[in-house]
């Protein structure tokens, strides 16, 4: 595939000095190591997700490096899990997420929610992970290989576009705060598996925090889950 056909309009932000160093190194770790996610989705979130799109980054850490049956559950957008995979096995960091936006603490009727955040994506929503790849079983394998070119992205786009929403979520995350230009919008609380590993919620705050500065500055709403009339 071609770079346009890997990342569309986001060609004009994409330092191509830095994707080819990743790439080389990518193309010897796929051959040697087991490394999630598929080649092939790798770029899967500027896919989904058009520059010309964007409204909010929400960054994390780097992808599952597990596998639910013999699949890797890494699919290229940052949290997310194939639809396949029933719910009571999604990823613990999925479910916190999925708490957190639907805000239980507000009566609603039947709501669905995408566990592949495609849905997110499209709605201008860049699922970034720090890292785009990691070895299998190994989490933070790749986050050195990745580092120079999310800085530069990161950079990049604070040079041409304002009004961003970033959500770091964590503190690999909350590393890049310093490469995203004032004129955006910068929100931040720990990683969802802080929070499966406490054993409590996560605030939902940061999401309505987010929808808000959407609706204000976009007059558009995020629908981060579906809600269906009873």
């Amino acid at each position: 595939m071609s770079l346009e056909e890997y990342f569309g309009d986001w060609t004009r932000i994409i330092d191509r000095t830095e994707l080819n160093k990743v790439m080389n190194i990518l193309n010897n770790e796929y051959n040697k190591f087991s490394v999630f996610p598929y080649k092939k989705d790798v770029f899967k979130a500027f896919k989904l997700c058009p520059l010309d799109n964007l409204k909010i980054i929400i960054i994390s850490q780097d992808p599952y490096p597990d596998r639910y049956g013999f699949e890797p559950r890494a699919t290229g957008l940052a949290f997310a899990n194939n639809s396949e995979i029933p719910e009571e096995y999604w990823s613990p960091s999925l479910k916190i997420l999925k708490d957190s936006v639907i805000n239980l603490d507000i009566p609603h009727n039947c709501c669905t929610f995408d566990p592949t955040l495609e849905s997110w994506a499209k709605q201008g929503i860049l699922l970034l992970n720090s890292a785009l790849t990691c070895r299998e079983n190994k989490i933070g394998s790749h986050i050195g290989i990745w580092r120079p070119f999310i800085v530069k992205l990161l950079t990049k786009l604070s040079e041409y576009y304002t009004g961003i929403v970033y959500i770091l979520l964590g503190n690999q995350a909350k590393s890049f705060e310093k490469y995203i230009g004032n004129n955006n919008f910068i929100l931040s609380c720990n990683h969802p598996a802080y929070y499966s590993r406490k054993g409590i919620d996560m605030p939902n705050s940061i999401f309505i925090t987010a929808s808000k500065l959407i609706k204000d500055n976009y007059g558009e709403e995020i629908k981060w889950y579906n809600e269906v009339e009873l």
